[in-house]
């Protein structure tokens, strides 16, 4: 599973936006849906495009103004268009937007409204409150429990608290419900994270065979089978589906960033530096000016990559300022870059506190490093270990512990397991661990 640095719920917004998406691209649950695609069933009337997101924005606020018969159904409507422009124009701003219209809509019907109470699914999913995202998933299930959306969002809640088990029940329910794009999508990613590579391909593959005529389905699943077959190291196969993702979709950001995992990967730094850093003009997500940073790393341009963290770290203010909760994103983060670090593992401990799985465990164990508690890390690293199937940060991460600890035999077996699952699921990791073990 590759992390292309430490930013990834932030990035995502939580959970898949009624179509999904990402502000940060990562293959987790929350991308796990087409990026255009709308659910009619939920959306009701429009339906929301991620071309025209803005103008059908203006067109139900008319309509709003305007009243109607139809005036719970247009409020959430709106709430859902504010989440879905929050997404894909990186403006966390949308998220108080998608708020307010989402209450307007309850307050007009609160009971049986279920498009309104899957917005807030969505929501609290988006700010990294995910018992509200079950809590909200759940009462959108009972209003409509043959809505497959419904139970893939109570299935992300699931993951992100830690129960695979529950979420793939979820997921299973789903599949079994309508077989499309977003059930195939989320049985892709619980097949790879339970290790098993070759079975998240083959059920993208199915996805792609929803997709339809939409462009943007079609983009999103050449995307994922890109990153699916990066993690495989099959690169000409990647290659294949990034290119395809963008000539259906010229400029998807994802795809874009991507490709320059994909050329880092190949061994071109400056090439994938050069394809970030037009990137971040267009899609200034935290996770993109992450990455960048570490590339200019890489090349040994350390003021370029501090002033590309600090963006990061800015953009990052800005979602928290929106209410979207440090989660292990921000953790890792700050402590991959030795910046707040107080408040990093305060943060770590508060999310292992509500919540049991790898990757809080895993940043407990990398804010527990980063502030020079190295035994107690050592023992939450152990545990995201155990919790997980073949994850290489986490195996990355138990060895640069063990390593401080002063055991460089236990410390190298790791970093060459990590390198084994995935040689290149973050390219500073990699190549970092490569440098340990004196390879190339």
């Amino acid at each position: 599973m590759r992390k292309t640095s430490g930013l990834i719920a932030v990035v995502s917004l939580g959970v898949a936006l009624f179509v999904g998406g990402a502000l940060v691209p990562r293959l987790r649950p929350d991308p796990l849906e087409p990026v255009a695609a709308i659910d009619r069933e939920a959306l009701l009337d429009p339906a929301i495009a991620a071309s025209d997101v803005d103008e059908t924005i203006k067109l139900l606020q008319r309509r709003i103004e305007g009243g109607g018969p139809n005036l719970a159904a247009d409020q959430a409507a709106l709430g859902l268009g504010y989440l879905q422009k929050a997404r894909i124009q990186a403006d966390p701003a949308s998220l108080d937007d998608a708020a307010r219209a989402l209450a307007s809509s309850l307050t007009t019907q609160p009971r049986d409204n279920f498009s309104a109470t899957l917005g807030r699914a969505i929501l609290a999913g988006s700010r990294h409150d995910f018992h509200g995202q079950l809590e909200w998933g759940r009462r959108a299930v009972a209003i409509n429990p043959y809505n497959s959306q419904a139970l893939g969002i109570v299935g992300d809640a699931h993951l992100e608290l830690g129960s695979l088990n529950k979420a793939i029940a979820a997921y299973q329910e789903m599949i079994d419900l309508r077989p499309d794009l977003p059930s195939f999508g989320r049985i892709s990613y619980s097949s790879q994270l339970t290790g098993n590579t070759s079975d998240a391909i083959a059920a993208m593959e199915r996805a792609l065979g929803f997709a339809g005529t939409s462009p943007e389905n079609a983009a999103w699943a050449h995307w994922q089978l890109g990153e699916l077959h990066i993690t495989s190291q099959n690169f000409r196969r990647a290659e294949e589906h990034l290119e395809k993702a963008l000539t259906l979709v010229p400029d998807y950001g994802p795809a874009v960033e991507s490709t320059a995992h994909l050329t880092a990967a190949r061994g071109d730094i400056r090439g994938a530096r050069k394809i970030l850093a037009s990137l971040v003009e267009d899609f200034p997500l935290p996770g993109n000016f992450a990455f960048l940073g570490e590339l200019y790393l890489l090349e040994g341009r350390r003021e370029k990559a501090q002033a590309a963290f600090e963006e990061a770290d800015r953009r990052l203010g800005e979602y928290a300022a929106h209410e979207v909760r440090p989660d292990v994103d921000f953790v890792t983060f700050w402590a991959d870059r030795r910046i707040h670090l107080e408040r990093a593992l305060r943060d770590a401990r508060t999310l292992y506190s509500q919540r049991k799985s790898a990757a809080v465990s895993d940043s407990l164990a990398w804010a527990l490093y980063a502030n020079g508690h190295h035994e107690k890390a050592r023992r939450y690293a152990r545990e995201a270990i155990r919790r997980s199937v073949n994850d290489a940060g986490y195996h990355y991460h138990a060895g640069m512990i063990e390593r401080a600890l002063g055991n460089e035999r236990a410390a190298r077996a790791l970093f060459d397991e990590a390198l084994t699952m995935d040689p290149s699921w973050s390219i500073l990791e990699s190549h970092r661990a490569r440098k340990i073990l004196g390879r190339r």
